[in-house]
């Protein structure tokens, strides 16, 4: 069992006609590699549309060695949204949907959508920030939108041999 501390970054990479979340972990010297993805990396596409934009802003690597990622994707709205990743890369089928987790349909009211900016971890609970419009006053207020982890889709524990 390794206790060297995982760094890993995310953002974003530019592809043809969209940008794709990006997540690479670090070696100790800097450079990128390791078991993860294809050379070193993993490359996402939150799937809300051949033309949409997505972007990390936040990642964390937990306890278990999952790693965990913050961002949004924008295609007419700019949601909140969250992906798990195996400690090889794989996305975390039993997080939000096959891996990933928006924070609200895309196609809703605006008043539910968060532009997610930043995310934060606190226990067992995720924390999305940033803003969000008034349905009251039809201003872009700040918002915050709380869900408890590990949002697995199957149970919050599960047995493997």
């Amino acid at each position: 069992t390794s206790t060297t501390r995982r760094r890993v970054r995310a953002g974003e990479v530019a592809i043809p006609g969209a940008y794709h979340v990006v997540v690479a972990p670090l070696l100790p010297d800097g450079t990128t590699g390791g078991h993860v993805g294809a050379g070193g990396r993993v490359q996402l596409d939150v799937g809300l549309g051949a033309a949409a934009n997505d972007d990390a802003h936040s990642v964390f690597v937990l306890q278990d060695r999952h790693i965990l990622i913050g961002g949004w994707s924008q295609e007419n709205a700019v949601v909140g949204t969250a992906a798990m990743l195996t400690s090889s890369g794989q996305l975390e089928y039993r997080f939000g949907n096959q891996g990933l987790f928006l924070q609200a349909d895309p196609e809703g009211s605006t008043s539910e959508i968060l532009d997610s900016q930043h995310m934060e971890l606190v226990g067992d609970y995720m924390y999305m920030i940033g803003s969000i419009q008034s349905p009251v006053t039809n201003n872009i207020d700040f918002g915050a939108a709380r869900f408890a982890l590990p949002l697995f889709s199957d149970d919050f524990e599960v047995n493997t041999p």
